[in-house]
């Protein structure tokens, strides 16, 4: 009877484990919005726009020399911030390095994108900080992680762009190669 029981237990525990697993549930993803949360992205072939939410400021290259930058004032909602931290929190952000890259095999064909772009984070929650930087220049080969980071910073952009204020913005008068 103890064996029996003793089996079942088992079962049950490695069911959680694979489920857990299969889920893609993580510590990170667990995490929460702290009053404090803020963060700093910067991207572009030049890694200039800015958006920074700890000064609630924009910041657009007009790529001119000498350089030439347009600030305004741009404060995301609660709502806006809740979707972009549950995102991070959805992808274990946290967990990413602070250099990210994409690991290419020796002799592995490779499709580069030219200019690549740079994308820049840096995320305080609670006591928590959190930098990660990545130049985003291969498209083949992928994986998981990559994957996911470009949806999140596809999300951030498509949150800043969706701003009146931004898309009022002149456009910049050459770009950065």
């Amino acid at each position: 009877m103890k064996s029996h029981l003793a089996v079942k237990s088992v079962i049950s525990g490695l069911m959680i484990l694979v489920t857990t697993v299969l889920s893609g549930t993580h510590y990170s993803s667990s995490i929460v919005r702290q009053a404090n949360f803020d963060f700093t992205f910067s991207y572009g072939s030049c890694d200039t726009n800015t958006l920074d939410t700890f000064k609630n400021t924009f910041s657009k290259d007009m790529h001119t020399t000498p350089l030439s930058f347009v600030t305004i004032s741009l404060t995301l909602t609660a709502r806006e911030k809740d979707r972009i931290f549950s995102n991070m929190a959805a992808i274990d952000l946290f967990e990413y390095p602070s250099s990210f890259t994409v690991a290419v095999r020796p002799g592995e064909a490779v499709t580069r994108i030219t200019p690549a772009t740079t994308y820049r984070l840096l995320v305080r929650n609670g006591k928590v900080m959190k930098t990660l930087r990545w130049r985003d220049a291969i498209i083949e080969p992928t994986n998981q992680q990559a994957r996911r980071l470009r949806g999140l910073m596809v999300i951030i952009q498509n949150i800043i762009m969706s701003h009146p204020e931004v898309k009022k913005l002149p456009r910049p008068k050459a770009f950065c190669v």
